[in-house]
């Protein structure tokens, strides 16, 4: 069964050489990210280039991200008065995780450029995308940009006039830029959006994609499930099962070359959730606490959603291939009974319908380490809710 299957790998029907990701704003942050795109498959391994990662080091993109890392690591380092040193060690793991992410990113290039090469080989039909899907998914990328600015917004807002000198000193890197209050301000403003922007971007820029691509796969799964079975008495029926297997083998390579990512941004989120809740049960010592609660408010929310978004979206994958497989299975043994809707299949493909009914879904893992189904949703609140507990049992203690 499995040697019919690869048989239909060298048939002759062409697929068409269409990226799925030119409706929306996904290839722009793809590019952003600095993946490597292929136009083509190449069956060999592609060579590296020698100064491949030193040239994307000085792309605008990169440049950005580095400055606001060394920023915000001398601002938190230089002013271990304003911030615990607890606090001071997490958040520095946080911004290191989001810079290392982007370099691993760099450095897996090779793996992303082989599975961004497949995916462009789906057909138009896999492709469709409704006006709805379009406009949201652009809606998540323009939030995930503007993220940095609208909480530095909210922390400029709260805090307001009443602001201590050692506030001003903190973003300031203990400079008296100038003697002007409201221009401090604005450099305040600014140096609020390189911080946030070092700690949140990269990895909300990477959920996003990685979101959309687990949408994607699905919907293409399903889809090609039921174009599978509508043409079980036709001529199309091996090209169909041609394409269903080849949207397989696309799952197959993306979780290979996305495990590592998705180990990395789920560490940043969680290193980052660890810095909102220290704040709001009163352990960061930072000043002012207007500052400290909304910055721990839109933390829990800025790596909350998009966790539990990736787990939801994750679980898709297996649950539409267990779908697909559970209707595989029934076909097959209606077809055997002699069922009037599935008289006149041959043998060969009844074959192929068992063959389809045994294959096994794939689940996405972080790193081959954590399964990303729903049920880790459950798993994480429970490790937050008793870290909480312990650090107020420790309090009273």
């Amino acid at each position: 069964m499995k040697r019919i299957i690869l048989q239909l790998d060298h048939e002759d029907n062409k697929v068409a050489d269409l990226s799925i990701f030119h409706t929306t704003w996904i290839y722009r942050v793809l590019k952003c990210l600095g993946f490597s795109l292929f136009k083509e498959i190449k069956e060999e391994p592609i060579k590296k280039a020698r100064f491949g990662h030193v040239s994307k080091l000085l792309g605008a993109s990169s440049i950005f991200l580095h400055v606001a890392f060394a920023y915000s690591v001398v601002a938190i380092v230089t002013h271990d008065d304003v911030i615990s040193t607890k606090h001071c060690i997490v958040n520095i793991l946080c911004l290191s995780l989001s810079t290392l992410l982007w370099h691993y990113i760099q450095i897996k290039s090779e793996k992303f450029s082989h599975f961004f090469a497949k995916i462009r080989k789906l057909s138009n039909s896999l492709d469709v995308s409704d006006k709805r899907e379009i406009i949201a998914t652009n809606v998540i990328i323009t939030v995930a940009f503007i993220h940095p600015v609208v909480i530095s917004m909210a922390i400029t807002s709260a805090v307001g006039r009443n602001v201590e000198e050692k506030y001003f000193s903190f973003w300031l890197l203990g400079y008296q830029w100038t003697s002007y209050k409201f221009l401090r301000s604005i450099l305040t403003f600014v140096a609020m959006i390189l911080f946030f922007s070092a700690k949140f971007l990269v990895p909300a820029l990477c959920s996003t994609v990685y979101g959309a691509i687990c949408y994607k796969l699905s919907k293409a799964i399903r889809f090609q499930s039921l174009a599978v079975e509508e043409n079980i008495k036709s001529e199309r029926f091996f090209a169909e099962t041609k394409v269903y297997h080849f949207v397989i083998r696309c799952c197959e390579k993306f979780e290979d070359s996305a495990k590592g990512m998705l180990f990395l941004i789920f560490f940043a989120y969680s290193t980052a959730i660890y810095t909102g809740l220290e704040m709001i049960m009163g352990q960061a010592k930072i000043i002012p606490s207007p500052a400290a609660d909304i910055d721990a408010i839109l933390t829990l929310l800025s790596c909350g959603v998009p966790s539990i978004s990736l787990m939801l979206l994750g679980s898709k994958i297996p649950e539409a291939m267990t779908a697909a497989k559970l209707r595989f299975q029934y076909v097959h043994r209606k077809a055997l009974v002699g069922d009037n809707g599935h008289v006149g299949i041959c043998p060969k493909q009844l074959v192929l319908l068992k063959a389809l009914g045994r294959i096994k879904p794939l689940s996405l893992t972080a790193a081959k380490m954590l399964k990303i189904d729903k049920s880790l949703i459950l798993t994480s609140f429970g490790c937050a809710l008793t870290y909480c507990i312990l650090i107020r049992q420790l309090e009273k203690n």
